[in-house]
């Protein structure tokens, strides 16, 4: 990936290569690394899966990662100036160990502990999910997932829930998810709450036409301190004309709506 162009200092570059290989070890076992260096660092990868059966899964990850949202990139370490946060540059090292099992042709289900140590603090997580699907093209889906952070000032308890379902047919394909976070550290400075919904729904009126909607909505509360609060809305709906006599001509309409009220 090469940046072509960029205005002002604010930012450095972004250009990355990456490099990744998959290698079958036996009949039942893979190994796959991932390698990317570029100019905001550099992050690896490397997954080891077996299937004990045809229904059973096992597999741990070990990602490396200097991925980090603090701004300017650009700023030099231990600029206290710019408001850099020098801790924001250490690496990120994730494990994650689980397994993926069939129990029916319906029925999935999976779970994952991780040890993270991202930027400092250190976390253990773990994560409960199934999937259920029908022959006629509806699937259900729930994740239960808990994490504890230990943070500067203490441990973070992070509960997080998960509904999903969607429909696909030969005319439309619908999905949505919603979820609900909740952070709460024993020191009181942290006690957020967050909701999250993505929808999407498509449908073809004809073998021409097609009717594109999705509406994003997403709201945190901070109980102990109003500095978290954020909320986004986003909605869209767009008409796409591809007719089918003639492919020389593709015609999209759409419309967007955006509310954006950041922390």
């Amino acid at each position: 990936k090469l940046t072509l162009a960029k205005d002002g200092g604010q930012y450095d570059n972004n250009d990355l290569v990456s490099v990744g290989v998959t290698r079958q070890l036996t009949g039942r076992t893979a190994l796959t690394g991932e390698y990317s260096a570029g100019h905001r660092g550099e992050g690896a990868s490397m997954t080891l899966s077996h299937d004990v059966n045809a229904d059973h899964t096992v597999y741990g990850t070990m990602t490396h990662s200097t991925d980090r949202t603090n701004s300017p990139l650009s700023t030099a370490p231990g600029d206290a100036a710019s408001g850099f946060n020098a801790s924001r540059l250490l690496p990120g090292n994730t494990l994650a160990i689980g397994h993926r099992s069939r129990i029916s042709k319906q029925l999935d289900i999976f779970n994952e502990t991780t040890f993270a140590e991202v930027r400092g603090p250190v976390s253990l997580g773990h994560i409960f999910g199934l999937n259920w699907s029908s022959e006629g093209g509806y699937s259900v889906g729930m994740t239960i997932q808990r994490s504890d952070i230990n943070a500067e000032l203490g441990v973070v308890e992070r509960t997080a829930w998960t509904v999903s379902g969607g429909h696909r047919s030969s005319r439309t394909n619908w999905v949505s998810r919603l979820e609900f976070r909740d952070d709460k550290a024993a020191f009181g400075t942290d006690d957020v709450e967050q909701w999250v919904s993505l929808n999407r729904l498509d449908v073809k009126l004809s073998e021409s036409f097609r009717l594109l909607t999705r509406l994003n909505y997403a709201e945190t509360d901070n109980n102990a301190s109003q500095l978290d609060n954020a909320k986004l809305v986003e909605g869209g709906i767009g008409l796409a004309y591809r007719p089918v006599a003639d492919n020389r001509l593709n015609w999209l309409a759409k419309y967007t709506y955006l509310y954006d009220l950041t922390s």
